[in-house]
């Protein structure tokens, strides 16, 4: 499995743990923390029930800036922000 794959993988798996758990407004909460991971986004979801999964995708996400590509990272962001939008 290739460094793009493992990512792939791990971004998915911490995605269907958010589906699983989380509610809609959780799940909106991480979505904005990973939309502005470049900035100030802890303070986002600081003492809410989405703090675990958001700080684990944002930090994968981090990961995947210093083993990939920008286009595989975008391609990461982009199956992230689909599928934590609201349904």
């Amino acid at each position: 499995m290739n460094d793009f794959a493992r990512h792939r993988a791990r971004v998915a798996h911490l995605l269907d743990l958010s589906e699983d758990v989380l509610t809609e407004a959780s799940r909106e909460r991480i979505r904005y923390a990973v939309k502005h991971r470049h900035d100030d986004w802890l303070g986002y979801l600081e003492d809410t029930e989405a703090r675990d999964v958001g700080t684990q995708l944002v930090s994968e996400l981090g990961s995947a800036d210093a083993a990939l590509t920008p286009e595989q990272v975008r391609q990461l962001e982009a199956i992230t922000y689909d599928r934590l939008a609201p349904v």
